[in-house]
């Protein structure tokens, strides 16, 4: 997301707009935001990519839980109790359940927002969850840890190490394991993106979760990212962060990519 803003409204520009516009494309507020921009764009483009993406992922309209313009453009966490109870409706868990109060042990309360959800019921029954974290430019998606405490740190490190020992068939240990400062200093926001995937998947045996990395190409609302340029950014991440340049398992990059419509990396 551009910039630190998750309050709720319409956003001005870059990912937050584009998420948004993406989500709910008969909205003109929208649209007309996307217009200061002189792009090329109308309600039929954004339904177009809408429609990709479900396409790309497999789920219907009904899906989408934020950011919904008949909630004010409001980003949830995934412990947040909001009005329409986010672990109940959305994770399937409620108080009778003794997950209610242990599945979000492994992180500090200040959890990410996500730029948007969506969870779908496939045919078979299944339960999906998809976690979106959207991207216009580049510099945004290098962060670190802006925690001061050295509780909320030693708690982050043990389970991001946790993920990097799953997706990497490693058995690290904090002390010994070399990418810690990769995960914690540079690539932060994607790390814990990660961390989050690999233990909603574990804990939730009822619910397959996807996070899904969407990247605007030529967003000219804010700043210029060539298709090239984020699928390098992609593969230097992860080959750094995990030993490989491909995305882990449960992880989709999609690019919003003018005529193309939306664009799968790494089918």
């Amino acid at each position: 997301m551009s910039g630190n803003s998750t309050a709720p409204g319409p956003g001005e520009k870059g990912s937050k707009l584009w998420m948004q516009a993406i989500v709910n494309p008969d909205q003109e507020i929208l649209q007309r935001k996307l217009l200061k921009g002189k792009l090329d764009i109308d309600p039929k483009k954004l339904e177009e990519y809408k429609r990709g993406i479900q396409g790309k992922l497999n789920f219907d309209d009904g899906a989408w839980i934020s950011p919904l313009a008949s909630e004010d453009y409001r980003e949830y966490k995934l412990n947040q109790i909001a009005h329409r109870n986010i672990r109940e409706t959305v994770l399937g868990i409620d108080k009778k359940n003794d997950l209610y109060d242990t599945i979000f042990k492994f992180w500090p309360s200040q959890q990410p927002v996500w730029d948007a959800m969506a969870i779908h019921e496939n045919k078979a029954g299944c339960k999906q969850l998809f976690l979106f974290e959207a991207k216009a430019y580049r510099e945004e998606a290098k962060t670190k840890c802006g925690s001061k405490s050295k509780e909320n740190i030693a708690l982050i490190e043990k389970s991001m190490l946790s993920a990097y020992n799953y997706y990497t068939n490693k058995s690290y240990t904090v002390e010994t394991w070399k990418e810690k400062d990769i995960w914690m200093n540079t690539y932060y926001q994607l790390g814990n993106r990660l961390t989050f995937l690999y233990y909603i998947n574990e804990k939730l045996k009822n619910i397959q979760t996807t996070l899904v990395l969407l990247n605007v190409v030529n967003d000219e609302t804010f700043n210029s990212v060539l298709e090239d340029d984020w699928k390098e950014y992609y593969e230097k991440a992860f080959k750094k962060m995990i030993g490989c340049p491909k995305p882990p398992k449960n992880v989709k990059v999609l690019l919003v990519n003018g005529s193309k419509g939306i664009e799968l990396l790494w089918n």
